[in-house]
């Protein structure tokens, strides 16, 4: 993979976040929370496997591109 498809992902996780509400209260039925710390869970698991595919691949960045 490259520097542009990290983007991508990270692009795709930061808008989902943005248009669910990240840290913001969440719903009387939890949705907000639960949707925001699925989004964290799936970016995390992404850096687990972009970094075997990339040594130089650097989760910090990603988590912040990603906006967690």
């Amino acid at each position: 993979m490259t520097k542009k498809d990290y983007e991508a992902f990270a692009t795709i996780i930061k808008d989902n976040l943005r248009s669910y509400g990240y840290h913001q209260d969440e719903y009387e039925d939890g949705r907000t929370q639960g949707y925001n710390d699925a989004l964290e869970d799936i970016a995390h698991n992404m850096c687990t496997i972009f970094a075997a595919d990339n040594e130089r691949f650097d989760k910090k960045i990603f988590l912040k591109a990603c906006g967690i």
